[in-house]
Protein backbone atom coordinates (compact mmCIF):
# COMPACT_ATOMS: atom_id res chain seq x y z
CA UNK A 1 0.00 0.00 0.00
CA UNK A 2 1.19 3.79 -0.87
CA UNK A 3 0.05 6.50 1.01
CA UNK A 4 -1.93 9.30 -0.55
CA UNK A 5 -1.30 12.44 1.22
CA UNK A 6 -4.47 14.60 -0.22
CA UNK A 7 -7.42 11.66 0.35
CA UNK A 8 -5.79 11.02 3.62
CA UNK A 9 -5.72 7.20 2.98
CA UNK A 10 -3.47 4.61 1.51
CA UNK A 11 -4.01 2.78 -1.78
CA UNK A 12 -3.02 -0.19 -3.90
CA UNK A 13 -0.54 0.91 -6.41
CA UNK A 14 -1.39 -2.43 -8.34
CA UNK A 15 2.44 -3.70 -8.07
CA UNK A 16 0.52 -6.94 -9.17
CA UNK A 17 -0.16 -6.00 -12.66
CA UNK A 18 3.72 -4.13 -13.42
CA UNK A 19 5.23 -7.29 -12.16
CA UNK A 20 2.97 -9.52 -14.86
CA UNK A 21 4.11 -6.69 -17.06
CA UNK A 22 7.60 -7.26 -16.54
CA UNK A 23 8.10 -11.16 -16.23
CA UNK A 24 5.21 -12.36 -19.13
CA UNK A 25 5.23 -9.75 -21.63
CA UNK A 26 5.31 -12.54 -24.09
CA UNK A 27 1.71 -13.89 -23.08
CA UNK A 28 -1.39 -13.35 -23.81
CA UNK A 29 -2.56 -12.30 -19.71
CA UNK A 30 0.94 -9.90 -20.48
CA UNK A 31 -0.64 -8.20 -23.01
CA UNK A 32 -3.92 -8.10 -21.45
CA UNK A 33 -2.33 -6.31 -18.84
CA UNK A 34 0.02 -4.03 -20.67
CA UNK A 35 -3.79 -2.42 -22.38
CA UNK A 36 -4.45 -2.24 -19.15
CA UNK A 37 -1.69 0.02 -18.02
CA UNK A 38 -1.51 1.81 -21.24
CA UNK A 39 -5.35 2.33 -20.29
CA UNK A 40 -3.94 4.12 -16.96
CA UNK A 41 -2.01 6.60 -18.38
CA UNK A 42 1.05 4.28 -17.63
CA UNK A 43 0.68 5.26 -14.03
CA UNK A 44 -1.41 3.76 -12.11
CA UNK A 45 -0.90 5.70 -8.92
CA UNK A 46 -3.75 7.43 -9.13
CA UNK A 47 -2.23 10.31 -7.62
CA UNK A 48 0.05 11.30 -10.85
CA UNK A 49 3.34 9.43 -9.36
CA UNK A 50 4.66 10.12 -13.01
CA UNK A 51 3.93 13.70 -13.13
CA UNK A 52 0.43 14.88 -15.04
CA UNK A 53 1.86 14.32 -18.84
CA UNK A 54 0.46 10.92 -19.39
CA UNK A 55 0.04 11.36 -23.26
CA UNK A 56 4.11 10.64 -23.54
CA UNK A 57 4.66 7.84 -21.97
CA UNK A 58 1.41 6.03 -23.78
CA UNK A 59 2.69 6.93 -26.84
CA UNK A 60 5.84 5.81 -26.47
CA UNK A 61 5.06 2.65 -24.68
CA UNK A 62 2.07 1.80 -27.29
CA UNK A 63 3.77 2.64 -30.51
CA UNK A 64 7.02 0.43 -29.80
CA UNK A 65 4.16 -2.43 -28.69
CA UNK A 66 2.61 -1.94 -32.16
CA UNK A 67 5.77 -2.06 -33.64
CA UNK A 68 6.95 -5.21 -31.58
CA UNK A 69 3.70 -7.04 -31.54
CA UNK A 70 1.76 -6.77 -35.42
CA UNK A 71 0.05 -9.91 -35.09
CA UNK A 72 -1.15 -8.99 -31.56
CA UNK A 73 -4.93 -9.68 -30.58
CA UNK A 74 -4.83 -6.28 -28.88
CA UNK A 75 -3.65 -4.30 -31.83
CA UNK A 76 -6.49 -2.52 -32.16
CA UNK A 77 -7.38 -1.59 -28.51
CA UNK A 78 -3.47 -0.14 -28.19
CA UNK A 79 -3.87 1.92 -31.36
CA UNK A 80 -6.84 2.99 -30.22
CA UNK A 81 -5.07 4.42 -26.81
CA UNK A 82 -2.41 5.82 -29.18
CA UNK A 83 -4.42 7.94 -31.09
CA UNK A 84 -6.50 8.89 -27.61
CA UNK A 85 -3.02 9.97 -26.34
CA UNK A 86 -2.04 12.19 -29.46
CA UNK A 87 -5.97 13.82 -29.65
CA UNK A 88 -5.22 14.73 -25.84
CA UNK A 89 -1.41 16.08 -26.62
CA UNK A 90 -3.69 18.22 -29.79
CA UNK A 91 -5.90 19.20 -26.84
CA UNK A 92 -3.83 19.89 -24.27
CA UNK A 93 -2.12 22.48 -26.80
CA UNK A 94 -4.98 24.48 -28.09
CA UNK A 95 -5.52 27.83 -26.56
CA UNK A 96 -9.24 27.90 -25.55
CA UNK A 97 -12.13 27.28 -22.92
CA UNK A 98 -11.41 23.91 -21.70
CA UNK A 99 -11.30 22.52 -18.53
CA UNK A 100 -8.22 21.49 -18.30
CA UNK A 101 -7.16 25.55 -18.14
CA UNK A 102 -6.35 25.61 -14.69
CA UNK A 103 -3.95 23.00 -14.93
CA UNK A 104 -2.20 22.65 -18.44
CA UNK A 105 -0.29 25.17 -20.02
CA UNK A 106 -0.73 25.05 -23.16
CA UNK A 107 2.91 26.33 -24.30
CA UNK A 108 4.00 22.82 -22.85
CA UNK A 109 2.19 21.50 -25.91
CA UNK A 110 1.68 23.48 -28.64
CA UNK A 111 4.84 22.21 -30.44
CA UNK A 112 4.31 19.01 -32.33
CA UNK A 113 0.11 19.95 -31.32
CA UNK A 114 -0.81 19.68 -34.81
CA UNK A 115 1.04 17.04 -36.22
CA UNK A 116 0.02 14.95 -32.51
CA UNK A 117 -3.72 16.01 -34.51
CA UNK A 118 -3.14 14.10 -37.63
CA UNK A 119 -1.12 11.29 -35.84
CA UNK A 120 -4.44 11.05 -34.22
CA UNK A 121 -6.42 11.03 -36.91
CA UNK A 122 -4.62 8.38 -38.87
CA UNK A 123 -4.96 6.34 -35.48
CA UNK A 124 -8.65 6.26 -35.16
CA UNK A 125 -8.46 5.86 -38.69
CA UNK A 126 -6.69 2.76 -38.29
CA UNK A 127 -9.14 1.43 -35.30
CA UNK A 128 -11.82 1.70 -38.02
CA UNK A 129 -10.22 -0.16 -40.74
CA UNK A 130 -8.95 -3.06 -38.68
CA UNK A 131 -12.41 -3.25 -36.82
CA UNK A 132 -15.52 -1.57 -38.20
CA UNK A 133 -18.04 -3.28 -35.33
CA UNK A 134 -15.69 -3.24 -32.35
CA UNK A 135 -17.04 -1.40 -29.34
CA UNK A 136 -14.17 1.21 -29.80
CA UNK A 137 -15.93 2.12 -33.39
CA UNK A 138 -19.04 4.62 -31.55
CA UNK A 139 -16.14 7.09 -30.15
CA UNK A 140 -13.92 6.54 -32.71
CA UNK A 141 -16.78 7.65 -35.33
CA UNK A 142 -17.46 10.56 -32.92
CA UNK A 143 -14.09 11.91 -32.11
CA UNK A 144 -12.86 12.01 -36.02
CA UNK A 145 -15.22 15.09 -37.17
CA UNK A 146 -13.83 16.99 -34.34
CA UNK A 147 -10.19 16.39 -34.76
CA UNK A 148 -10.67 17.28 -38.54
CA UNK A 149 -12.20 20.12 -37.89
CA UNK A 150 -9.88 20.99 -35.18
CA UNK A 151 -11.69 21.03 -32.13
CA UNK A 152 -10.63 20.58 -28.56
CA UNK A 153 -11.75 17.82 -26.87
CA UNK A 154 -12.59 19.05 -23.14
CA UNK A 155 -11.51 16.07 -21.37
CA UNK A 156 -8.17 15.13 -22.36
CA UNK A 157 -7.82 11.25 -21.71
CA UNK A 158 -4.20 11.29 -20.78
CA UNK A 159 -3.41 14.06 -18.55
CA UNK A 160 -3.87 13.15 -14.56
CA UNK A 161 -5.01 16.12 -12.15
CA UNK A 162 -4.16 15.22 -8.48
CA UNK A 163 -5.45 17.91 -6.44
Amino acid sequence: MENDELGGGLYYSDILLWRIWKEYPQTTWGEQVFVLLLERGWDTSGVCEKGGDQTQGVIRQGEAFLQERPASPYRNEVTFLVAEAYASWWSLGVRGDSAMADYVDPKQYEKGAEEARTKAIRYFEKVLQEAPEAELDEYTREVLPHLREKHVLNDPKFFCVYD
